[in-house]
């Protein structure tokens, strides 16, 4: 699961990853919810994703976070057997 700042379609969002970390694909992430919402006045968009192996791996070495603007964001990852809305942040 990602949250971000604004409202952005999923499309976006894995661009701008893809183009912040190098080496991270996007292509094999398949979007399980995409939610618009409000963090006080600010938009935000979270999905909920499924990811491959490689990718899960390639975050880990990352400590699950991605730089985004000025600030970072974190990746909350899901055991492979629980339900994708069932997610559990592994980065704590």
């Amino acid at each position: 699961m990602i949250t971000v700042p604004g409202r952005l379609d999923s499309k976006t969002i894995f661009q701008r990853i893809e183009r912040l970390c190098p080496g991270l694909r996007t292509e094999q992430w398949r979007v399980y919810s995409e939610v618009y919402a409000k963090k006080g006045q600010d938009p935000i968009t979270t999905l909920v994703l499924g990811l491959p192996e490689s990718s899960v791996r390639k975050l880990r070495e990352r400590d699950f976070t991605i730089a985004w603007g000025l600030g970072r964001i974190r990746v909350k990852v899901d055991d492979k057997d629980t339900d994708p809305s069932e997610t559990v942040d592994k980065t704590e």
